[in-house]
């Protein structure tokens, strides 16, 4: 069974944080993980990605330096990446 437009709203709706993108109220799912930037032998340099997960319908203006406000901090879109089918999207986000 596939999953529709419909189940996207519901799911945003149960789960999602409240967000502004772009000046545009949305839901979002925020992920930040740690991640090896650069590897070398027993060293390297780490960092954290942090992405947001929104409706790609919400996202038409999160394009490469917009703005981006969750729970009252501020972000910038560095990228953004479609997921699957596209009903989704992924923004790669800084602190502001």
């Amino acid at each position: 069974m596939a999953f529709g437009d419909d189940d996207l709203v519901t799911m945003f709706q149960d789960m999602g944080t409240d967000c502004l993108l772009a000046g545009t109220k949305s839901k979002c799912y925020m992920d930040m993980t740690d991640e090896a930037l650069l590897k070398m032998d027993q060293t390297g340099v780490m960092g954290t990605h942090i992405m947001f997960t929104v409706p790609t319908s919400d996202a038409a203006d999160a394009k490469a330096g917009a703005a981006i406000q969750v729970d009252g901090l501020d972000y910038t879109v560095l990228e953004r990446m479609r997921i699957g089918d596209g009903a989704l999207t992924k923004l790669l986000c800084t602190k502001a």
